[in-house]
């Protein structure tokens, strides 16, 4: 007897019989090393001649999952060959094979008859094509002979992407199917047990897109949250979920740790929410005796100055200015300069990271225009612990409807609804698409911070360059 450790819900998909099965997973519940472990080694030594591959985006967990699967104890006994090269691969002695991939290269993916793909970290394939050009051949001929040809995919949302409606959806449709539910009752419990919203017309459409059945599980869908793993049901582990919900933007937090799809991929901050922070056109000139941030995200090559101002007495984004590319630093500086002195000398926020050369040149290269140009600067410095702070500060403040933004900062809006985040081991980096086009958020982050701080109020500014 092996023995998996594994919940009820994993243990039902280890036992599933469905040709697509779909498991949505919060980070660390064990979704690779009980579920595909389990239904694996279930397959390799239940079957002769069975042929298993394991797919995942990146090589290195391609070796680890490898490694760990060549000394299972059950593996180990019953081996007959096993390398590295060209792929990892292991034989066993009832002819059973399990080969290793990784999809950094899909094109190179090659083969036919297939009993079953694991899909791991699904979520990092954006390319529904590429997906199944690769994944029909290999599955294609055991399907037509009725040998098997499973697909098992699993990771986590990215909104409403095609991970979501090509097999997330017809999989909790087909299950609710199958255990007897209608289409009013399907469309019910979606929302109550996943909080997602598919309404009966929605649910009708994809039974017939993918001809579900109730007598014929083909599509299954399985989600366990963070909150329900095994790994966090200690008191210990619990204390660090709360950590964690602390810590990351409600949006991550709910699509990586409670398994909520958001509406907009990996964006982070809600459409809704922004939407909902328009507010009239602003004034290009101050009011009253109102208090005013400027901040400026520098930058020249790849990335350009992006300048915000905020009203720190009403909490509100007043003007924009996203300044060309490759403008020269003193030139920019110029500009922060004029746009400091037409809102009443007001205060000014610099990113200082790496010097705003990304560590190309020495520190102070380009920070010396704007310190010699704009008196008592303040100095913002990215790292992983303040980026991370600041983006949970202003997704928190568009969620509670506590900051506003003028309508007629148009570019600020769009790059607000494109930021997004990106999942590297443990790490989360948020950056705009593809790293680049975020330097007016960065400029609204740090005005939201020194806003918050109080940084509008302190006006003796002992030092040319205060740092955060």
């Amino acid at each position: 007897m092996i023995v998996f450790p594994a919940d009820s819900v994993q243990r039902s998909i280890i036992s599933c019989e469905a040709k697509n099965i779909c498991y949505i997973a919060g980070r660390r519940v064990g979704k690779t090393r009980g579920v595909f472990r389990g239904r694996a080694i279930q397959a390799l030594l239940g079957r002769k001649r069975f042929l298993y591959w394991y797919i995942c985006p990146s090589y290195a967990q391609v070796i680890e999952e490898y490694n760990a699967l060549s000394n299972c104890p059950p593996i180990v006994a019953r081996t007959k060959a096993k390398a590295k090269q060209p792929f990892p691969y292991i034989e066993l002695t009832n002819g059973s094979y399990i080969a290793f991939q990784s999809f950094d290269l899909p094109n190179n993916l090659r083969g036919s008859g297939v009993g079953e793909v694991f899909f791991d970290e699904v979520q990092n394939v954006t390319d529904f094509d590429t997906f199944t050009a690769v994944l029909t051949p290999l599955l294609k001929d055991s399907r037509a002979l009725g040998q098997y040809g499973n697909l098992v995919m699993a990771g986590q949302f990215r909104g409403r992407n095609w991970i979501f409606t090509e097999y997330w959806l017809p999989g909790a449709i087909g299950v609710g199917l199958c255990d007897g539910f209608g289409v009013e009752a399907i469309s019910a419990r979606l929302s109550a047990n996943h909080a997602i919203d598919v309404s009966p017309k929605d649910v009708e459409e994809t039974i017939e897109r993918f001809s579900l059945d109730k007598d014929y599980l083909e599509y299954a869908s399985f989600v366990t949250s963070a909150v329900d793993g095994l790994i966090y049901q200690s008191p210990a582990m619990q204390r660090e979920l709360k950590r964690d919900q602390k810590r990351y933007p409600k949006v991550v937090f709910d699509q990586e740790f409670l398994c909520l799809p958001t509406a907009n991929s990996a964006s982070i901050f809600r459409y809704e929410d922004i939407q909902a922070a328009i507010d009239g056109v602003a004034n290009p000139y101050p009011e009253g005796s109102h208090k005013y941030i400027v901040a400026v995200d520098l930058g020249r090559v790849v990335d350009r100055c992006g300048i915000v101002v905020i009203d720190a007495c009403h909490r509100r984004i007043v003007h924009e200015d996203l300044r060309p590319n490759k403008e020269r630093h003193e030139v920019s500086a110029a500009k922060v300069a004029h746009i400091v002195g037409v809102f009443g000398n007001a205060r000014c926020i610099i990113d200082d990271t790496g010097g705003a050369t990304g560590g190309k040149h020495d520190h102070d290269e380009f920070t010396r225009y704007y310190r010699q140009k704009v008196p008592h600067i303040r100095a913002f410095t990215y790292n992983l612990k303040t980026k991370t702070e600041a983006v949970k500060n202003l997704s928190l403040a568009l969620e509670q409807g506590t900051l506003k933004i003028a309508k007629n900062c148009t570019q600020t809006l769009s790059q607000l609804e494109s930021y997004e985040y990106k999942q590297k081991g443990d790490r989360v980096v948020f950056q705009g698409p593809g790293g680049h086009s975020d330097d007016l958020v960065s400029a609204v982050l740090m005005a939201l911070w020194g806003t918050d701080k109080g940084w509008w109020q302190k006006s003796d500014g002992s030092s040319a360059l205060d740092l955060i």
